[in-house]
């Protein structure tokens, strides 16, 4: 799929921008939260899913778990066309698919 410079360096700036250390958190969130700076999603849609209009991120916030998990996935197999979110799902599992629905998803 898409690999290059470009993509891991915006990974890795994700990666270096968000940190948490939220101790009242269970782990069980603490690793969702981990999961979504990880994979940068936090940069574009918040750690909240309240979106970021500077980066034209749209809210996820108040989506479902199944309507949120749909979009990724057709993101992922490019049925939905969206050059930055191709990038940033292309090597994404099912499960962690799941997982980040699952936490954007309890969000309103």
């Amino acid at each position: 799929m898409i690999k290059s410079p470009t993509v891991c360096s915006f990974a890795l700036l994700c990666l270096a921008t968000f940190s948490h250390s939220d101790t009242s958190t269970s782990s069980d969130k603490k690793h969702q939260l981990q999961l979504i700076q990880m994979k940068g999603c936090a940069s574009c849609h918040g750690t909240k899913g309240q979106g970021n209009t500077m980066m034209k991120g749209p809210k996820l916030a108040g989506q479902t778990q199944q309507e949120l998990a749909r979009k990724i996935k057709a993101y992922r197999s490019g049925e939905r066309n969206n050059p930055t979110m191709a990038m940033m799902t292309y090597s994404l599992s099912d499960e962690e698919i799941e997982n980040l629905a699952a936490y954007f998803s309890q969000f309103k």
